[in-house]
């Protein structure tokens, strides 16, 4: 896929959903997975989880440090979370993810 297509057709797009619930004061998908859910509380704790294209940063877990990865700074900003110390977001594409190996017991 072309970088402009790409952006063009997912980044800004992904883009706008986020500056459209901001303004409406909403989540864009409130759902959550419940076994994605289960799959972070098994984790020891202590325990790094890597989040790819995380966007709202909706899965996190008081016992497990997630770094939350997306592309979409809109979907980043001003996130905030009841376990917030358990939560770190970066802006980074998947492909070219910022960690060294090893850096993570598991990935979502």
């Amino acid at each position: 896929m072309s970088n402009a297509f790409e952006n063009e057709y997912v980044h800004t797009v992904y883009s706008r959903l986020a500056t459209y619930q901001k303004k409406d004061h909403r989540p864009s998908s409130p759902r959550i997975w419940p076994n994605v859910r289960k799959f972070l509380e098994s984790q020891a704790p202590g325990s790094t989880v890597i989040d790819v294209g995380c966007g709202e940063a909706k899965y996190t877990c008081p016992t497990v440090l997630v770094l939350g990865v997306d592309t979409c700074a809109d979907a980043l900003i001003g996130r905030t979370h009841k376990t917030r110390d358990c939560l770190d977001l970066l802006l980074a594409d998947a492909l070219m993810l910022p960690f060294r190996d090893n850096v993570a017991n598991a990935v979502l």
